[in-house]
Parts: structure tokens; C-alpha cells; sequence
């Protein structure tokens, strides 16, 4: 039924097909457009295939520059954090050596 509304219609754009006995024919005409359009989505197609997989590297390499970034970040928190431990330690080793200093400087004056 359908096919039969789509070769009453005479739009630009569709194909006048028939049927006989089972098998549709067209113009020769109608199959080079077709063709074409075949062909046209192909490359279209290809394109879009391509700027896919360009879009998938450009994420890749955006997401191994973040785990980099990412990885320099822990770095420098680890490096500060063993130099504030550094300095703590340096804190406390000065502080009970003036504690001890100062109890026996205390010690000796009384």
C-alpha cells in the first residue's frame, strides 16, 4: 500500500517506483539519485567516523594530561608533607633541648 501511495506521488526528492509481478523497477535516472545518495551518506558517514575517533584521542589525551596533573599534585603534597614532618621534628628536638637547657641553667642557679 505504501508503495503504491510513493509511486502516485510526484515530490522532488522521491523515486517513481513500481511494482510488477514482485520486483520494483525505477527509473535509470531515479537509481543514479539514489546511488548518489548511497554514496553521499557513505562519505558522510567516513567523516563522521573520523572526527569520532579524533574526539576519542583528543579524550585520551586529556584524561592522561589530568592523571599527570593529578599525579604532580599528590607529589607536591607528599614533598610538603615530609617537610613539614622535617620541621616538626626540628621544633620538638629544639624544644626539649631548651627544656633540658633551661632546667639545669634553673638547676645550677638555685
Amino acid at each position: 500500500m505504501t508503495l503504491l501511495m510513493l509511486s502516485m506521488m510526484c515530490l522532488p526528492g522521491y523515486a517513481k517506483v513500481e511494482s510488477n509481478n514482485n520486483a520494483i523497477t525505477m527509473s535509470v535516472e531515479d537509481a543514479n539519485d539514489l546511488y548518489r545518495y548511497i554514496d553521499e551518506l557513505e562519505r558522510k558517514l567516513q567523516i563522521m567516523e573520523e572526527r569520532l575517533q579524533a574526539e576519542r584521542e583528543a579524550v585520551d589525551r586529556y584524561i592522561a594530561s589530568a592523571k599527570e596533573e593529578r599525579q604532580a599534585w599528590q607529589n607536591l603534597e607528599d614533598s610538603m608533607n615530609a617537610e613539614l614532618k622535617l620541621c616538626k621534628r626540628e621544633r620538638y628536638k629544639w624544644g626539649i633541648g631548651g627544656l633540658l637547657a633551661g632546667g639545669l641553667l634553673i638547676a645550677i642557679i638555685d
